[in-house]
């Protein structure tokens, strides 16, 4: 008999929920798998704004894949609880929005300045008015895109131009065939707004009015973010820059680091590589060296957890932290495999320490 929630799930989740331990590793990747070509499709139609490279839409796709899993694995305890707390009613929809959020927050914290401009089209969006005083602007969704343009345009479908794709991939160029002789940066975001979607002739993606106008006014920046920020599932990101600890802190730090790597050989060869292979902090430098460094543990040892030679592995120290692709390749596996598989050792390297914690 099902538990009470199954009703509430979506179907395709029930392998996965009904699994034993021991098969539920193999349903959660072929779940993975299975999404996997809409995530890229998402992501990388986000990405494109960005400019991003492939090493940026690797971390994306393994960023959305952890909180996918989280999730995934907080329906799996609503499930077996009787309750329908972390109920999944449509999976794809719920990645697709993971996606999507993550890609946000990745902007919001990478591009701040472009985050506040995107708020300031919003509030112009809502609020600017015609000269009858009747909203000027609109905002729709079409498909998976949000679609701005004139409030008498609203609801009609975005068709793509040579001006769309101008716009796009050029939008300094753009600027000077759209914008009317005596421009200058000063200009009121409404009036900078109009402007483009006269020339454009036909709505626009939002995400694109977004871009293209923080270049039509100048606004730049330029940062770093982690996208691998602390989560429920367990781990901060270390920070090997700390300058300010004292003696005893740094042997407090130590002791922890031994605890942790103690933790770490328990695991399968796989999941130590899932892991150790992809180590990095806050800022995506690779961390795995402070293992050696600190005379936790030797190269062998840490080639040993993940039954590699040492050969082998010290051809992969230069290009270190791999990404989920990479390490795939190495283990036989995708990155939606590489995805299950860090979130295991994360999981069962929190038991390790436990169970080794007097």
């Amino acid at each position: 008999m099902p538990f009470p929630s199954f009703d509430q799930n979506d179907e395709i989740l029930l392998p996965f929920l009904q699994a034993s331990e021991s098969d539920e590793e193999s349903s959660l990747e072929a779940l993975l798998q299975m999404v996997q070509p809409l995530l890229h499709s998402t992501l990388r139609r986000k990405a494109l704004f960005i400019g991003s490279s492939v090493d940026l839409e690797a971390d994306l796709m393994a960023a959305t894949m952890l909180h996918i899993l989280e999730q995934l694995r907080r329906c799996k305890r609503s499930y077996m609880g009787h309750d329908s707390a972390g109920v999944i009613r449509h999976f794809p929809a719920l990645c697709r929005t993971i996606a999507q959020t993550t890609i946000n927050e990745y902007l919001r914290l990478k591009y701040p300045r472009r985050t506040s401009l995107q708020n300031q089209l919003l509030y112009v969006i809502r609020e600017a008015k015609d000269g009858n005083k009747q909203p000027l602007f609109a905002l729709w969704h079409d498909v998976e895109e949000r679609i701005c343009g004139f409030r008498s345009w609203e609801g009609r479908k975005f068709i793509p131009t040579s001006l769309h794709h101008l716009l796009e991939t050029n939008p300094q160029l753009a600027m000077q065939q759209g914008m009317p002789t005596g421009y200058t940066k000063q200009r009121s975001l409404s009036h900078v707004l109009n402007s483009m979607l006269h020339w454009l002739g036909g709505p626009a993606v939002f995400d694109t009015v977004v871009e293209a106008t923080g270049c039509w006014c100048g606004i730049e920046e330029h940062s770093e973010v982690s996208l691998f920020q602390p989560s429920e599932e367990g781990f901060a990101a270390f920070d090997p820059v700390a300058p300010a600890l004292s003696p005893e802190q740094r042997l407090l730090l130590k002791e922890q680091l031994r605890q942790l790597w103690h933790g770490i050989t328990k695991l399968s060869p796989k999941h130590c590589a899932a892991l150790l292979l992809n180590l990095r902090d806050a800022s995506g430098r690779g961390v795995l060296f402070f293992f050696p460094a600190l005379g936790i543990a030797t190269f062998s040892q840490i080639a040993a957890t993940m039954d590699m030679d040492l050969q082998q592995f010290e051809a992969l120290c230069p290009r270190l932290p791999l990404d989920d692709s990479e390490i795939g390749k190495l283990y036989g596996g995708g990155v939606s495999s590489v995805s299950v598989w860090r979130s295991r050792a994360r999981t069962r390297l929190l038991k390790n320490i436990e169970e080794d914690t007097p």
